[in-house]
């Protein structure tokens, strides 16, 4: 955990983040079977995880997508696609407030401190997000915490305030331009209709 984080939460809140963090990690993410999202996504099999674990090169748990997973924010996110570099695989689609990811995106869950069942899909979203970012999608760090911030709240996690405080003061020192990039990003075209009168 950053310095800066510990200053401002205090000693009483990480007592309070630690005990939560021992309590919700005793269900292991990692099972077999997985834990559900509250995303949609397009399973071929209804007993299917929509993701699975594994471990990198680096000794971390890390979480890759099985089937694409989709969710409808309430504000808008851009026009615009992301591929990987330099394997061309498409994995992300934001068009307007639908948000897209593909099978096959890697991501390590919470940043700092434990990932637990209803960090999942928050995380998922919010590390997209910022992938892109750092690789020049059209989309600020503001819509990616806001987005974080509903699926918190969509999850009905009771800390959703104080993780949504965290990203938005501390999480622009993880924020680096990608050199070389590790996705390539292209526009989409809008293909929102307009309302003409």
């Amino acid at each position: 955990m950053s310095t800066s984080l510990l200053r401002t939460i205090g000693p009483s809140m990480l007592t309070l983040l630690l005990s939560w963090a021992t309590i919700s990690c005793s269900n292991d993410l990692c099972s077999g079977d997985g834990v559900p999202t509250i995303a949609k996504v397009s399973l071929k099999y209804k007993d299917q995880p929509w993701y699975r674990c594994f471990i990198n090169s680096k000794g971390h748990r890390m979480f890759i997508t099985t089937t694409r997973v989709n969710w409808t924010f309430q504000h808008e996110l851009g026009y615009w696609a992301a591929y990987g570099n330099p394997n061309k695989k498409l994995y992300m689609t934001a068009r307007g407030k639908d948000f897209t990811i593909e099978p096959g995106y890697v991501w390590d869950g919470a940043t700092e401190g434990p990932t637990t069942a209803k960090l999942l899909t928050p995380t998922l979203f919010h590390d997209a997000m910022l992938h892109a970012l750092m690789n020049g999608a059209p989309i600020n760090q503001e819509q990616a915490d806001g987005a974080f911030y509903q699926l918190l709240k969509a999850e009905d996690f009771y800390l959703a305030d104080t993780y949504h405080f965290a990203v938005s003061k501390f999480g622009d020192q993880f924020l680096t331009r990608q050199n070389p990039p590790t996705l390539i990003i292209k526009n989409l075209p809008n293909t929102k209709k307009s309302s003409k009168p």
